[in-house]
Order: C-alpha cells, then structure tokens, then sequence
C-alpha cells in the first residue's frame, strides 16, 4: 500500500511541471547521496532507486542525468556485495554515456574504469 502511494505521488509530480521533477529527482538523488556517505547502502538504493524512476518518466532513460544516478546506485550494490546488479547498472550508464557524449569523455572512461574491478 505505501509503494502504491509512493508510485502515485511521484506520477502526479511528474505530471505536473518540470521543475517540480528537478526538485524531486534532485531532493531524492541527495538523500540518496547522504546515505551512501553514511555507509548505508540500502537506503542509498531506495531513494536512488525512486531518483532513477523519476528521471527517466520525465527525461527518457537515455538522458545523461539517468546515467549518472545508475553510476551511484550500482556503487549502492557494490557495497551490498550484490555484483551483477551493480555491473548491470553501470553497463547500463556506460552504454547512455556512449551514445551521448562519446567513448572518449571521461564519465565514460570513469565508468569503464569501475567495470575492469568487477
């Protein structure tokens, strides 16, 4: 029941105008940021996870701001020991970094960094 909330508060958001996604998605990816600090990766992974949703409703799952709220997430599973799902993740950001700003930027360079550890 709470997620059903959740998922219905964050359509009537991004229903709504763009800015109040940008709020959201940015109020949720520094929570999440503030809980990775913190050492605590499973609320890292809920607000980033819910961050990630909202980007991609209101931007596409393309955008580059997806990418690099999937770069911090699969850090969240990384250190939950959960290594497909971060690898899985960051494949994914480094495939929307290639095809918006090229092989040679270095978000992308960074995140294949990150999948020559796994």
């Amino acid at each position: 029941e709470h997620a059903d909330e959740e998922e219905d508060m964050l359509d009537a958001i991004i229903n709504g105008r763009r800015e109040e996604v940008e709020v959201l998605s940015s109020m949720l990816h520094r929570l999440g940021m503030l809980y990775y600090r913190l050492g605590d990766d499973e609320q890292t992974v809920v607000y980033l996870s819910q961050c990630v949703k909202a980007k991609e409703r209101a931007f596409g799952q393309c955008s580059g701001d997806v990418a690099e709220i999937l770069v911090s997430l699969g850090m969240a599973y990384r250190g939950m020991l959960q290594y497909e799902k971060a690898s899985s993740l960051l494949e994914r950001a480094h495939s929307i970094r290639m095809s918006t700003v090229g092989p040679h930027h270095p978000d992308t360079k960074a995140i294949e960094e990150m999948l020559s550890d796994f």
